[in-house]
């Protein structure tokens, strides 16, 4: 019956989205209805339901204590471990994932994410290290638009994040061995034999998992042409590895059942060396958690292949649900699990029980054309995006990567040890493969782009996501019409903008820098940018209020935490006011959009940007970018409602006097939670305290929205998310 099997999945799949850690005698105490069940089948479902939730929690069991890092986690810590992954570069650090020894009495995570500013010494994949490190909890900033990085971080099994104290001793304790040492040898060799273009960056990611040579532009154009999943060992190459294995090895069978009766068929014969061969290539990738998801996937459609039984292939596909989620209870948390299983669900009610279309081609078509559609929702919610070039994009690559590039690679691989010249060809035809894929690629984005949108809410898509099964049913077309325009909701939609005479401001979480986003119902300001490396925030932000140009961009002063992104919004900008700029914040007098007033305070020293915002009578003052002395000297300064701190929180950011002055219900401070300047300074928050305000930090409570002109709490994005597997700020 599959409605038991489904119910505990979605017990299953529903443990990472609760707000709270069920208690762990949920599953034992489930024993006591298993009387009432047998006298009441209905009951079944439900308290399969239930059981799928008890397992979880007790497989998290072990992760959670873990995840309890000690009373201080500031302090340095002698560490050994070993390295688990193979280690990257981002900036000038060296990052990789660090598994600690285990240690009696050690409230240690299974997987540290450490990362190492200008290491003095090579950290090769598979050696093991005793690291001075500093650990914290995997907590992320949180901003509208932008990855939810603890999410991935959570579904990575990773527990803390540790930095090498530069000060401090470290030690090679052994030297590189092991499955991660052989893939970073590997890498390396297929980088030495093939020229540094984007065809070989691309190799080295199918055949050993390692993304970090590839290019920001080859990468956008992997995701433009819905192709990126080309660049991950994940379902769908251990899947073709093992369909080819499989065919290859049936028809050898068939050739030597000719001269020998033997009583095994071919379709059994063929599922050990398909096996054999899908864990091979996963192990290329390290048996990353997608790799092991294929894997267990491919076990269940081995077993259905063998017993004949394509009935009850819904069946199989519950019983791999559960298989991968009890391998992996936070796989949901994951993208890559949504659109694996979207995909599988999606080719079964598009193939099952109908007749395939001679010409397989017509057939493979009608496929990619049925999952661009069907996954619609997905990547729309996940990403931001669809790729209208997919089905044409993969009907090239899919056939030319799985059927072709990837076994090259693989043999040119299994050659280099034993005939370096041979394996050096095929390796490199390969690569010339890849480019001339990636130039057909390119070409087809400068025809039809595919540009972000904002995500739509999370109720649109339980309208549109079986509205994308629907159109795959043989329902007739006007059904199946109804059901596409149902998918044109997500494509279509647009945030709400501000009614007039409001305004919305955005103050971003950035650390220590600032940015914040004001729209009124036409116009939009950005104050400040944040430095280079939030860029991507920033764009997220922009993107997530629908904002494709900004009128006006005011830089506050020259330091690299307030104007270090200005270069990248150029093309967007109108009109630029402030430090480097067009005209200075003291030049330009009060204005209004929309029935939102603007006006620059003059504090008399020169050009500080002093930015007042008024809508409805109720009034906000941007200060985070002036001067630690500027509102210490100020005079006459209007009170307001809302006020951005100025210098982070700094202990002479604000006077007594102006404090008084401003009596604003709320301060924000633009600032993380753990920075080493400790900031907020006691002072700066006690002197508001005896206001009667609120401080509101953006490292504790993520990006903060005020919708001025309605007289309301501001929404933070921290609390909008809550589950038990957030690690607190």
């Amino acid at each position: 019956m599959p409605l038991i099997p489904g119910a505990f999945a979605a017990g299953l799949l529903l443990l990472p989205w609760l707000p709270w850690m069920p208690p762990s005698w949920l599953l034992p105490g489930l024993a006591v209805l298993v009387p009432c069940c047998l006298c009441w089948s209905r009951l079944w479902p439900l308290w399969s339901l239930f059981c799928g939730i008890g397992a979880g929690v007790l497989l998290m069991q072990p992760d959670l204590a873990q995840w309890r890092l000690p009373p201080d986690p500031g302090q340095v810590r002698e560490i050994s471990g070993t390295v688990i992954d193979l280690p990257r570069d981002q900036g000038r650090s060296r990052v990789f994932l660090f598994r600690p020894d285990r240690q009696a009495g050690d409230a240690l995570p299974r997987r540290i994410l450490v990362r190492w500013f200008q290491p003095p010494v090579e950290v090769a994949a598979g050696s093991r290290w005793q690291l001075p490190l500093r650990l914290q909890s995997p907590v992320a900033q949180r901003n509208p638009g932008s990855v939810d990085m603890e999410r991935h971080y959570r579904g990575l099994r990773i527990g803390a994040i540790g930095r090498v104290q530069s000060d401090g001793d470290y030690w090679l304790l052994g030297p590189a061995k092991g499955l991660h040492a052989w893939r970073e040898e590997l890498g390396t060799a297929l980088r030495q034999r093939i020229d540094g273009t984007d065809g070989s960056s691309l190799a080295v990611a199918l055949l050993v998992g390692d993304r970090q040579f590839i290019s920001a532009e080859l990468r956008d154009t992997l995701v433009k042409t819905g192709t990126a999943h080309l660049i991950a060992i994940s379902g769908l190459h251990v899947g073709l590895v093992a369909a080819t294995a499989w065919g290859l090895s049936a028809a050898l069978w068939r050739g030597l059942f000719r001269f020998h009766h033997w009583q095994i068929p071919a379709r059994m014969a063929g599922i050990p060396p398909a096996l054999c061969a899908a864990t091979v290539y996963a192990a290329m990738a390290g048996f990353a958690l997608p790799t092991q998801r294929a894997l267990v996937m491919l076990l269940v459609a081995m077993l259905l292949l063998a017993s004949r039984r394509l009935r009850r292939g819904w069946i199989a596909l519950l019983l791999a649900l559960v298989g991968v989620l009890l391998l992996d209870p936070l796989a949901s948390l994951t993208p890559g699990f949504w659109l694996s299983f979207g995909a599988v669900v999606s080719l079964f009610l598009l193939l099952a029980n109908r007749p395939l279309t001679p010409p397989p081609w017509i057939t493979f078509v009608r496929v990619q054309v049925a999952l661009l559609f069907a996954l619609l929702p997905l990547t729309l919610f996940w990403f931001g995006r669809t790729a209208w070039l997919s089905p044409l994009a993969n009907l090239a690559a899919v056939p030319l990567v799985g059927g072709l590039v990837v076994p090259l690679l693989m043999l040119g691989a299994v050659l280099l040890p034993v005939w370096d010249a041979a394996g050096t060809f095929l390796l490199q035809w390969a690569a010339w493969l890849l480019e001339t894929l990636n130039l057909l690629l390119a070409g087809g984005v400068r025809l039809l782009d595919a540009p972000q949108r904002p995500v739509p809410p999370f109720w649109l898509f339980l309208i549109t996501g079986p509205a994308a099964l629907l159109v795959l049913l043989p329902l007739g077309p006007m059904r199946r019409l109804c059901a596409l325009l149902l998918l044109l909701l997500p494509v279509l939609w647009q945030p709400a903008v501000p009614p007039e005479g409001r305004a919305t401001i955005t103050v971003l979480d950035l650390g220590h820098a600032q940015a914040s986003v004001v729209r009124t119902r036409h116009q939009t300001l950005l104050f400040d940018t944040g430095a280079t490396r939030h860029r991507a925030a920033l764009a997220g932000a922009l993107r997530e209020s629908g904002i494709r140009s900004v009128d006006v961009l005011v830089t506050s002063n020259a330091r690299a935490g307030s104007i270090g992104g200005a270069g990248v919004l150029d093309p967007l900008v109108d009109r630029k006011l402030g430090v480097n700029a067009d005209r200075a914040c003291d030049e330009q007098p009060a204005w209004q959009w929309d029935g939102v007033d603007f006006r620059f305070l003059d504090a008399g020293h020169g050009n500080d940007c002093l930015l007042q915002i008024e809508a409805n009578g109720e009034r906000m003052l941007l200060a985070h970018g002036v001067t630690s002395t500027t509102l210490r000297r100020a005079s006459g300064l209007p009170a307001v409602d809302w006020l951005l701190a100025p210098a982070h929180g700094h202990r002479d950011a604000v006077s007594r006097a102006a404090a008084g002055a401003l009596k604003p219900h709320t301060v924000i401070v633009p600032i993380d939670r753990h920075n080493r300047f400790g900031l907020p300074h006691e002072s700066f928050e006690a002197l508001w305290e005896t206001q009667g305000a609120r401080v509101l930090r953006t490292g504790e409570a993520g990006a903060i929205r005020i919708r001025l002109g309605e007289h309301e709490e501001a929404r933070t994005w921290r609390g909008r998310a809550t589950a038990w597997w957030r690690p607190m700020p």
